[in-house]
């Protein structure tokens, strides 16, 4: 043996390499790399994804807020839990607001630049969780303060339900600016069935399955309607702007039905001269066009049993 083989190590013997495994298994440091990766794609992913349902979010409100604006109403979304006299809010989350925003855009737009600022609405506002007297709500209208708050849960739940119940308050708003008393109404009452009586309001008929259209029902659409003739005006307006051929084939059967229908067109063409014939006749068209230009699915008209109760 020469001098300095003993110093060498055997052909049979390896040393590891910095970096490489050991017995098949990776080396801390590349487990670590691999780890710091993994982390880094995800936040990135995730903060992409953030940053896009933040500007969606922002988009779609800021489209809703400049509609609102043109018509004297400001927007507002709830930011935190608040108890404030007789009703409760919690804040929606992005997807609820954008979800909301898109729809109710969609449905005051159907009333055009000219009606809507006469609805004389000064705040509109969007949450969740709206509970009034501690009764969970899906919309509510303070009229001393001219304010709409709405839950975006019920827009979530029963879209169909939200957006009749919306055309729903948006009548009884309506009636207020037209100057008639909300139950004072002798017109209107004049052209009910002979013996027909109103409850004594809305507010006292809380069951859910009495807003589902009944056909046996003569001269009212749904058991709600004889809560008051308020809630009848409502009715009858709130289907004519979103179940218009179904009220069309109910009109053919029924002659009260018919007359109310009539003197609504009449009074709100009064009021409004944009609310004419072809107002009326485009509504559906005007829907599914808007609806399919925003990406929106359209309104299924199956059982609409609300999961939220209305005003």
């Amino acid at each position: 043996m020469q001098r300095g083989d003993r110093d060498r190590p055997s052909k049979s013997v390896r040393r590891p390499r910095r970096g490489r495994a050991i017995l098949g298994r990776p080396s801390v440091f590349s487990a670590s790399l691999a780890a710091a990766t993994a982390v880094i794609v995800f936040l990135a992913v995730f903060s992409h994804a953030a940053r896009q349902e933040a500007e969606a979010t922002a988009r779609a409100l800021g489209d809703l807020r400049a509609l609102l604006n043109a018509a004297g109403c400001s927007l507002d979304c709830a930011t935190h839990e608040i108890a404030y006299g007789l009703y409760t809010i919690k804040p929606a989350t992005d997807e609820q607001l954008v979800r909301t925003a898109l729809w109710l855009r969609t449905e005051l737009r159907l009333y055009g630049v000219d009606c809507l600022p006469r609805f004389g609405l000064r705040q509109m506002s969007l949450c969740s969780g709206l509970e009034v007297e501690g009764e969970q709500r899906g919309f509510h209208v303070a009229y001393e303060s001219e304010r709409m708050l709405i839950s975006t849960d019920v827009v979530e739940s029963n879209e169909l339900f939200a957006t009749r119940a919306l055309h729903h308050e948006l009548s009884h708003i309506m009636e207020g600016r037209m100057g008639r008393g909300r139950y004072e109404d002798p017109e209107w009452n004049a052209t009910n069935v002979h013996g027909m009586e109103y409850g004594e309001g809305g507010h006292l008929d809380r069951d859910p399955w009495h807003s589902i259209y009944d056909i046996r029902l003569r001269g009212v659409l749904t058991e709600y309607s004889r809560a008051s003739n308020a809630e009848d005006k409502a009715e009858v307006f709130a289907t004519m702007m979103t179940r218009p051929l179904y009220l069309k084939l109910r009109c053919m059967i029924d002659g009260v039905l018919r007359d109310k229908v009539a003197l609504t067109e009449r009074r709100w063409r009064e009021f409004c001269p944009e609310f004419s014939e072809s107002f009326w006749g485009t509504i559906h068209d005007r829907r599914v066009q808007m609806r399919d230009e925003l990406g929106l699915p359209r309104l299924s008209h199956k059982l609409e049993l609300p999961r939220l109760s209305r005003e």
